[in-house]
């Protein structure tokens, strides 16, 4: 997917976790499916940058980085400004 800075998401994940203590259940230690909307900031080679915030000036606070091969869909929200 070619994704355009300033431009509003929704992405489905996959996200893994870590806990501390003792597990008698591997079901439990299984990623969950995690749905993130926000503004395109930034793409790296694994990962890419969204954010919940954006300034009148085009700045950006409050940002969560999604590695890319734990991504499962993504949708463009159009007609958002």
């Amino acid at each position: 997917m070619q994704f355009k800075v300033g431009s509003i998401y929704y992405i489905e994940w996959d996200d893994h976790w870590s806990g501390s203590g003792w597990h008698y259940d591997i079901g439990d230690l299984m990623p969950i499916t995690v749905f993130s909307i926000g503004y395109f900031v930034a793409e790296f080679k694994n990962m890419i940058r969204l954010s919940g915030n954006k300034s009148p000036s085009g700045g950006f606070i409050g940002s969560i980085n999604i590695i890319k091969s734990c991504i499962k869909n993504v949708y463009e929200l159009n007609g958002i400004e």
